[in-house]
C-alpha cells in the first residue's frame, strides 16, 4: 500500500479533487465489461478532476503557448510545442521509495489531447504538480473543452526501486511449466 499526501498550496487548488478510478468507461458495453484484464486496468490509479470547465485553444505555432479560455487561472501559458499545463495547486509527498506517475487514464481519452506521462520523485520534489496535455494536430485552432468533473489524468503511486533490475524474458513455448 502506498501513502500519498497532497497539500493545497494555491487558491485554485480548492477546485481540484482526486478519486479512485472506476471500472466503467463511457464507451464500454456489457461485453467489454466482461473482460477482466481490461476492467482491472481501469481501476489502477486515481483520477484527478476539477469542479469547473477548462478550455483552451492552440494556433499550431510551436513557439506560442495554448491560450486558456475557461478556467484561465488553472492554465499556465508558459509552454509551447502544442502542449498545455493545467496547474493543480497541489504538492504531493510520499516516502522515499515511492514516486508519482501522471499518465493517461487507462482506456479513456480526452478528445483532442493526450496526457504527457511524467514521473516525479515526490519524496523530495517540492514543486506544484501540473498535468501536461499534448494537443493533437487535428485540433489546431479549435477550442478544446474539458467539462467539470471529467478525470483529466491518472495519478499512480509507483515504486521505481521495485522496478529496478526487472527483467522480462521471452521463452520458447516448450519451456512452459504450467498447463495451458
Amino acid at each position: 500500500m502506498y501513502k500519498v499526501d497532497a497539500y493545497r498550496i494555491a487558491e485554485h487548488s480548492k477546485l481540484v479533487h482526486i478519486r479512485p478510478l472506476r471500472i466503467q468507461r463511457e464507451w464500454m458495453t456489457t461485453n467489454v465489461l466482461n473482460c477482466t484484464p481490461l476492467t482491472f486496468a481501469n481501476t489502477i490509479g486515481y483520477g484527478i478532476y476539477f469542479d469547473q470547465d477548462i478550455s483552451f485553444v492552440w494556433d499550431g505555432d510551436d513557439q506560442v503557448p495554448a491560450r486558456g479560455i475557461k478556467g484561465k487561472d488553472l492554465i499556465w501559458e508558459g509552454r509551447g510545442n502544442g502542449t498545455v499545463s493545467i496547474e493543480t495547486g497541489l504538492i504531493f509527498r510520499t516516502d522515499e521509495k515511492t514516486s508519482l506517475m501522471t499518465m493517461p487514464i487507462p482506456n479513456e481519452e480526452i478528445y483532442g489531447t493526450t496526457v504527457v506521462s511524467t514521473l516525479l520523485s515526490t519524496s523530495f520534489f517540492t514543486g506544484e504538480v501540473s498535468i501536461v496535455l499534448r494537443i493533437h494536430d487535428y485540433m489546431i485552432g479549435k477550442e478544446i473543452t474539458i467539462p467539470a468533473g471529467t478525470n483529466i489524468a491518472c495519478l499512480l503511486p509507483i515504486s521505481i526501486t521495485e522496478l529496478n533490475n526487472s527483467v522480462i524474458n521471452i521463452k520458447d513455448k516448450t519451456e512452459i511449466d504450467f498447463p495451458l
